[in-house]
């Protein structure tokens, strides 16, 4: 039995089987317990608030441990924060710190569960409320905030409250290195999706000399800002730098790996991405069969977080030609995704767009709009319509319905990507690649100086990119060739 409940002695006698089960590891069992040890939990005498408070968010956290891709689970863990959230109210009040700490707990649930509106929507008032005690923590909260709107696609609204939070950690004394490197990896992240390329790398930069300072204590952080910085040059085309700092992060999480598999397994699999990118078909296929291997082994096999490794290797293998081994892991990862999340989560969306652009690449039009418009659907539905991946979609749609010999309803799903990716000021390669689908199908149906001023819109899109790494370059020869026919 669990030294919690042994402290409580014989105030709740009753709840023992609770914490038998969270001992055993029963998620079952605790589902079937909790609604009624729940009433317990908060009939727990007043004088014992603070423990009860203690009690309630340890059980919360031991929940979630189990839960997985249990639904249940997570309701029922969210409840215990809700319960450990009553006492704080009714002990400190509803303008305490404890009430904002409570309420970033709760928001951190929300975001887990892809509940990014309500967990925006909690951490807000948690940072009102650290900003009315003028509480040393509001750099903490702007950036929860931020970063759930980045997850909404709403990039422009995160940037000042990062920047804020960024430079709330420089002004403290003594100054917290890891949580203002852990700042600027957020604002570098936003400022990636906000295609401000030169302050994004910057800051990235400056996170990860802050990280390296700290020395090897700081190994698992800096094997993410590594990683982050290299996602950054590897949309810039400046694929070898990347692959260095890809092969720097990975060493450190190979050095961690037994206390960490999980982020082996992603570091793996990113430098798999890289390799395929590169052409290195046989050793990124390598390296994303053992990332497969990796982590099926730390998480299990219905586990969600196995989803982008079964998906990337399908990407992979699609490109390769290789469509039975593609199909069946494209399948496998939608049923361990569906089971897992349920129909209408994002990764099914991914999944659903990724394996249309492996159909539409052999020619099987019909089977990739069938899997484009729910993925759309989904994307609306959860992102709204703008939103990076829900434009990205329409614009995979927009090719589809043109290769099937829709132009008309091809021009509109091509024109709603373009003015949502304009908005967002993302993805300028996928923007211009919009407009010069546009381009096409206006010359096509014989407006030429239309098309023109399209294709032109998109070359000056791709000219903006860095042309010194090579970027920009490449980017504009390859849409040229794609769509010089429009001129």
């Amino acid at each position: 039995m669990l030294i919690l409940w042994l402290a409580w002695g014989p105030v709740l006698a009753a709840s023992d089987p609770l914490g038998e089960a969270l001992e055993n590891g029963d998620l079952a069992q605790v589902i079937q317990l909790w609604p009624a040890q729940r009433e317990v939990w908060l009939s727990v005498p007043s004088s014992r608030s603070e423990e009860a408070i203690a009690a309630l968010v340890q059980i919360a956290e031991r929940i979630t441990d189990l839960a997985g891709a249990d639904e249940r689970g997570w309701e029922a863990a969210e409840s215990a924060l809700q319960a450990a959230q009553e006492w704080r109210e009714r002990r400190f009040g509803t303008s305490s710190l404890e009430t904002a700490q409570g309420l970033t707990m709760l928001s951190d649930v929300a975001f887990t569960r892809g509940r990014f509106h309500q967990a925006e929507l909690l951490e807000r008032r948690s940072l009102a409320l650290r900003r009315a005690l003028g509480s040393s923590s509001v750099a903490t909260s702007l950036e929860g905030v931020g970063l759930c709107l980045l997850q909404q696609g709403k990039s422009g609204d995160a940037e000042p409250l990062l920047e804020e939070a960024v430079q709330l950690h420089r002004r403290q004394q003594p100054q917290d290195s890891e949580s203002l490197a852990e700042a600027l990896n957020s604002l570098a992240e936003c400022l990636r999706l906000r295609t401000d390329f030169d302050k994004s790398e910057s800051s990235f930069r400056e996170a990860l000399v802050l990280v390296k300072a700290r020395g090897e204590a700081s190994n698992a952080q800096a094997a993410r800002v590594a990683n982050n910085l290299a996602g950054l040059l590897k949309d810039q085309g400046r694929l070898a730098e990347a692959e260095d700092l890809l092969r720097q992060s990975l060493s450190w999480r190979e050095a961690n790996a037994s206390q960490d598999p999980v982020a082996l397994a992603v570091g793996l699999l990113n430098l798999a991405e890289l390799l395929r990118l590169e052409g290195e078909g046989s050793d990124a296929e390598a390296l994303y069969r053992r990332s497969l291997l990796v982590a099926e082994a730390a998480l299990g096999a219905e586990h969600p977080d196995l989803v982008p490794h079964l998906a990337q290797l399908a990407v992979l293998l699609a490109e390769q030609d290789r469509a039975s081994e593609s199909e069946a892991l494209f399948t496998r990862a939608l049923s361990v995704a569906e089971k897992s999340s349920g129909p209408e989560h994002p990764i099914v969306a991914q999944i659903a767009h990724d394996q249309a652009r492996a159909l539409m690449s052999r020619g099987r039009i019909a089977a990739a709009l069938l899997l484009l418009q729910r993925a759309l659907a989904i994307r609306t539905l959860v992102f709204g319509a703008e939103h990076f991946d829900t434009a990205l979609t329409e614009l995979e749609l927009a090719r589809a319905l043109r290769a099937s010999g829709k132009p008309v309803e091809s021009r509109t799903h091509a024109e709603t990507a373009v003015n949502a990716l304009a908005l967002l000021r993302a993805y300028p390669e996928s923007h211009a690649d919009a407009l010069g689908l546009l381009a096409d199908l206006d010359r096509a149906k014989g407006d030429r100086a239309l098309a023109e001023r399209e294709l032109r819109a998109a070359i000056e899109i791709v000219e903006g990119l860095r042309p010194e790494s090579g970027g920009g370059e490449r980017a504009r020869a390859e849409l040229v060739a794609r769509h010089a026919s429009s001129y």
